[in-house]
C-alpha cells in the first residue's frame, strides 16, 4: 500500500513538473533582431521591454511586438515647391532620411504610448509623421546657402545643417 502511494506521488510529481515545463516552453516568446516585445503586466504601470526572450502568460500578460528596424522617409521639393536659396535661385531637391526607434527602454515606451506598436513599423505612417518636418528643415536651411553651394561643394555641410535643424530627438525615433 505504501509503495502504491509513493508510486502515485512520484507519477503525480513527474506529471506536474512535465505540465509546468510544457507551460513554460509554450509561454516563451522569442523576439526577432529587428523588433522588441512590450509586455503589459497586471498591476504594473510600465510595460516590460524585452529585446531577446521573455515569458508571456496569456491571461496575465498582454504582449505586443514593435518593429525597430530602419525606415526610409523620402521627401521632394520640386517645381513650384523647389527650395529657395540665399541668392534667390530655385533648386529642385530629393532627399532620403532614415529613421528608427532608438533601442532604449524609455524611447520604446514613449513611441508605444504616442504612436502605438503597430504604427511604429508602418512605413506609410512613418512617412506621414516625419516627411513634413524633414521638408520644413530643408526649406529652412536652404535659405542660408547659395544654389551653387548646394550643387557642388557644400552638400555635406548642407546635410549636417539639415540634421541639426531636425534635431536628434524625434519622440523616441
Amino acid at each position: 500500500m505504501t509503495h502504491a502511494i509513493a508510486l502515485f506521488g512520484c507519477v503525480v510529481g513527474i506529471f506536474t513538473v512535465a505540465v509546468w515545463g510544457l507551460l513554460l516552453v509554450g509561454c516563451r516568446r522569442r523576439v526577432p533582431p529587428d523588433a522588441v516585445l512590450l509586455v503589459n503586466r497586471i498591476g504594473h504601470p510600465e510595460p516590460l521591454v524585452s529585446f531577446r526572450t521573455t515569458l508571456v502568460f496569456p491571461l496575465i500578460h498582454l504582449a505586443e511586438e514593435m518593429n525597430v528596424s530602419m525606415h526610409s522617409v523620402a521627401v521632394e521639393a520640386l517645381g513650384r515647391d523647389a527650395l529657395t536659396t540665399r541668392d534667390g535661385s530655385r533648386v529642385d531637391m530629393r532627399a532620403l532620411f532614415r529613421v528608427r526607434v532608438r533601442r532604449a527602454t524609455m524611447d520604446i515606451v514613449r513611441v508605444a504610448r504616442t504612436l502605438g506598436c503597430s504604427a511604429a513599423g508602418d512605413p506609410k505612417r512613418i512617412q506621414e509623421l516625419f516627411a513634413p518636418k524633414f521638408l520644413e528643415a530643408l526649406y529652412g536651411v536652404a535659405i542660408w546657402f547659395e544654389a551653387e553651394e548646394l550643387r557642388a561643394k557644400e552638400r555635406e555641410r548642407f546635410g549636417d545643417e539639415v540634421l541639426a535643424a531636425i534635431g536628434m530627438d524625434l519622440n523616441g525615433f
